[in-house]
């Protein structure tokens, strides 16, 4: 099992078998306590089943908002460290271009591709579309996946 992260000003997750297949998906909101947040992500349905972590990298763009979330990415890391797991992180532009075709994709050209090949719950949001999209993209990097 895979569990794929978009953290930011929300942490969106997905879990995905290695063949692709979306299980279930969800969204935590990171203005809980540093402490609450690990106790969240030790809830996420695959904290015990999946064997490994893609996190989409962040990019500082040079905002009021860049240190906070490099707060939660690294809350993460400190959760994944906890647990045992490793985190692969998936840089937004080579998600992009593994599912999309395109580097420099718009977030409905990602939603559109991902409809090809999995069956997004029609709550989902865009940070849960992103965690689909990092998930994926790390399977077909890593040959996990077959198209």
């Amino acid at each position: 099992m895979l569990l794929a992260l978009d953290p930011g000003n929300e942490i969106g997750w997905a879990l995905l078998t290695k063949k692709g297949k979306l299980i279930e998906t969800g969204s935590i909101k990171p203005q809980l306590s540093r402490l609450e947040l690990v106790a969240a992500l030790e809830v996420l349905p695959g904290d015990i089943e999946a064997t490994q972590i893609a996190m989409e990298e962040l990019i500082a763009y040079g905002t009021n908002t860049d240190s906070e979330r490099f707060k939660v990415e690294g809350i993460i890391e400190y959760w994944a460290e906890l647990e045992g797991k490793t985190i692969y992180p998936m840089h937004p532009g080579t998600v992009k271009k593994l599912i999309t075709g395109k580097g420099n994709c718009r977030k409905a050209d990602m939603r559109r591709a991902l409809k090809d090949r999995v069956e997004i719950p029609g709550r989902s949001n865009a940070h849960i579309v992103d965690a689909v999209a990092v998930g994926l993209a790390y399977l077909i990097q890593h040959e996990d996946f077959l198209l």
